[in-house]
C-alpha cells in the first residue's frame, strides 16, 4: 500500500512539473506575442505620425479645451448632450 502511495506521489509532482511547464510555455508566448506585435505596430505609428506630430498635438490641445468649455457650459453643443440609449416602454 505504502509503494502505491508512493508511486502515486511521483506521478503527480511528474504531472504537476508537466503542466507547470506548458503553462509557462503558454504565458511566454503571449508576452511575446504581445510585446513583439504591440511593440512593433507603435513602433510603425510612431514613424507614421512622427512628421504630424505638431500638428496633431495642437489639434488634440484644441478638443480638449474645446470640451473643456462644452463641461463648464460656456458652448452647448446639442449632439453632445444627445442620450443614444434605448428606451423601453412598459
Amino acid at each position: 500500500m505504502q509503494q502505491n502511495l508512493l508511486a502515486r506521489a511521483s506521478s503527480s509532482w511528474g504531472e504537476r512539473y508537466t503542466t507547470f511547464f506548458h503553462a509557462l510555455l503558454f504565458i511566454l508566448g503571449f508576452t511575446l506575442v504581445f510585446v513583439v506585435g504591440w511593440g512593433g505596430a507603435a513602433t510603425v505609428f510612431g514613424r507614421l505620425f512622427d512628421e504630424y506630430r505638431l500638428f496633431l498635438a495642437r489639434v488634440g490641445g484644441i478638443v480638449v479645451i474645446l470640451f473643456g468649455l462644452v463641461t463648464l457650459g460656456v458652448i452647448r453643443w446639442r449632439w453632445l448632450y444627445a442620450d443614444t440609449r434605448p428606451h423601453w416602454q412598459a
